[in-house]
């Protein structure tokens, strides 16, 4: 195509970088629609997305501050019957759900109840002290508890238990940032922040100790643990560095595929698959003008990702729109399915991207709506 205009050759670079760039080189992909599966109510976030009688199936609670951070004194079940105060813990595949409420246990403390099903069958209930989170095994072999209370940051630690119930070991460790169980339940990785990573067996028992990172990520088996952190995530194995993947800023998101062959790392603006025992990167796809790699995720498929652009008003700071793309990329980084959408609400994650059963369905997540679609192939 020929132009001679120099005003039209503007316009029509301005359509095209307005555009999002994943068809280049790919083929015609044309969006595809997403299923509505629920969408909460106004002042509310989504709280957990899990399977239930095979289906997506959606909970929420209720905002309790500008991060979307969900308050347990003011959590709300999605489903009528739920006690106000419970929130849902979902296992890393969705297969599994457990509901965490509190109250109040001696002294007056925070009391944190658990209650799932056990791999057998039948309730399993748990309590500990403190304000905790919950980490559930695909299989439900493994229930970890993390406990930190933010007003007695030296007072944290970490409690495992099998599937029934029975208490595994405690680890005492006064900061806890955030934790990671592996979904076999063999590793529980703990990041405390200034003192480092923590790999743990299912007793509590310390089995390596890692560098400093913002966020842990680790494989289905336990056999890899990737840090996210400063310009690189660095993958380990058995405690020792693997293999280091260059980003340009601190990855927003990785994730293992099943078997633990597989990487996908995200930062910003770019996505990579990375192969794990040799660190090679088998693709590299940089996001489109204007766009950012939010979350990521892999299946047999190929590698799901979820993109935010924020558009700003000039008149007033903070305040705009926001446009969402979700895209399946097959292994040599080519699109084989997206979808567009518009959020009327949005956080750090929006939108968040997860495969369930085996990759035979999966889900996006803005910040208090839940959609699902059926992958290419799965059909």
């Amino acid at each position: 195509m020929w132009i001679r205009s120099t005003k039209t050759m503007r316009v029509v670079l301005a359509v095209m970088l307005a555009e999002p760039l994943f068809f280049a080189g790919t083929g015609e992909c044309a969006a595809q629609e997403l299923e509505l599966v629920s969408r909460g109510a106004p002042d509310s976030v989504v709280g957990g997305v899990a399977l239930v009688d095979g289906e997506v199936t959606a909970f929420y609670t209720a905002r309790g501050g500008p991060d979307g951070e969900a308050r347990p004194a003011a959590a709300q079940g999605y489903r009528e019957g739920q006690n106000p105060g419970e929130r849902v813990v979902t296992s890393p595949d969705g297969s599994r759900t457990g509901r965490v409420s509190y109250g109040e246990g001696e002294a007056g403390r925070v009391l944190t109840r658990f209650v799932a099903e056990g791999p057998e069958g039948g309730a399993v209930e748990l309590s500990v002290e403190g304000p905790a989170r919950f980490l559930l095994s695909d299989d439900g072999s493994t229930i970890a508890a993390v406990a930190q209370d933010i007003h007695a940051p030296g007072d944290g630690r970490v409690v495992l238990f099998d599937g029934g119930g029975e208490r595994l070991g405690e680890l005492e460790q006064p900061r806890l940032r955030q934790a990671a169980l592996a979904a076999d339940g063999s590793r529980l990785v703990v990041n405390t922040g200034s003192d480092g990573v923590l790999v743990l067996d299912r007793r509590g028992e310390v089995l390596h100790r890692l560098p400093r990172a913002s966020d842990v990520k680790v494989s289905p088996d336990g056999a890899w643990v990737a840090l996210l952190g400063g310009n690189a995530t660095t993958l380990y194995q058995a405690g020792e560095e693997a293999a280091r993947i260059s980003t340009e800023v601190t990855a927003r998101d990785a994730a293992f595929d099943a078997a633990g062959e597989h990487v996908a790392v995200a930062d910003r603006g770019s996505l990579r698959l990375v192969e794990t025992a040799t660190g090679r990167v088998l693709f590299e796809r940089p996001a489109p003008r204007g766009w950012e790699y939010r979350s990521v995720d892999v299946g047999p498929a190929g590698v799901l990702a979820g993109l935010l652009k924020l558009e700003r008003r000039r008149s007033r700071k903070g305040s705009g729109r926001a446009l969402a793309e979700v895209v399946l990329l097959d292994r040599n980084g080519d699109v084989s399915w997206r979808t567009e959408l518009t959020p009327d609400a949005w956080n750090r994650s929006t939108p968040e991207v997860h495969f369930f059963e085996g990759g035979a369905q999966a889900a996006v997540v803005t910040r208090n709506a839940v959609y699902r679609f059926t992958p290419p192939g799965q059909r």
